[in-house]
């Protein structure tokens, strides 16, 4: 995952940035396979939970619970 630099940041800010990315590519590291892989399906490459549903041939519920259990990770390991 690597979040878009805005014009406006500032040296600071560009650092934080890079900072974040990092941790985050630290955290999804630490997932599961299967998780980190409907995680990355899900929210940075946009495709909807049916979607992987299909793709992974899991249920939508499996993929809505995963995509929730990782969020749920990575917001917890980021506070």
């Amino acid at each position: 995952m690597h979040l878009e630099p805005s014009f406006s940041e500032t040296p600071d800010e560009q650092l934080r940035r890079k900072e974040l990315d990092k941790k985050v590519q630290e955290l999804l590291g630490r997932l599961p396979e299967q998780k980190r892989r409907i995680f990355i399906l899900s929210r940075l490459k946009g495709y909807s939970n049916a979607e992987i549903s299909e793709k992974l041939g899991l249920s939508v519920r499996t993929v809505e619970n995963q995509v929730y259990r990782a969020t749920k990770f990575i917001k917890e390991h980021l506070n």
